[in-house]
């Protein structure tokens, strides 16, 4: 087999991985009203690596244990 055969099986093997494969089962969703204290212990205690933050229907975010540090 040549070197081109096998960047091409790699490039298809690439391909057909989706994000639902590589994300991050159970994480945690807050409203945005929650205080900063209570998201960090919450963090803390459920072991995640981020909190899904929805502050409507149309506005969402991530909050991680840096972003915390940071702000």
């Amino acid at each position: 087999m040549s070197d081109k055969d096998d960047q091409q099986r790699n490039e298809t093997e690439q391909q057909i991985t989706l994000v639902a494969h590589m994300m991050t089962p159970g994480v945690v969703q807050i409203p945005g009203d929650v205080s900063v204290t209570e998201a960090a212990s919450l963090l803390e205690r459920e072991r995640t690596p981020c909190l899904l933050v929805k502050d409507s229907e149309s506005r969402f975010g991530l909050m991680t244990p840096t972003d915390i540090v940071k702000k």
